[in-house]
């Protein structure tokens, strides 16, 4: 029977040290404050009950919109909004029972 040496680990017993030692130092290093989350636009989401008819002609124009200016839908709805309530008064008139 031979006998057959051991492998030399004094290598990979160095290499283990230095890991240890690295992961000791990180571990200690104080951690970077963290970044502060993004300031997001003040935003909500709301639920609204209209015909069919004119909630799929709103979501038409948004899309309309939304292409041809590459603006986000959130935004060009915001402006579809806007220009609405610049004309009130005529929706006022609209909504108005006849005489």
């Amino acid at each position: 029977m031979s006998h057959q040496p051991y492998p030399d680990t004094s290598r990979t017993l160095r290499q283990l040290d230095r890991s240890r030692d690295a992961f000791r130092q990180a571990r200690l290093r104080p951690t970077p404050p963290a970044e502060p989350a993004p300031v997001k636009a003040s935003m909500d989401r709301r639920s609204w009950y209209m015909p069919k008819q004119v909630a799929d002609d709103l979501a038409g124009a948004v899309e309309t919109l939304h292409y041809d200016t590459r603006q986000p839908k959130h935004a060009v709805l915001a402006e579809l909004v806007a220009v609405a309530l610049l004309h009130l008064p005529d929706i006022q008139q609209r909504l108005r029972p006849a005489p």
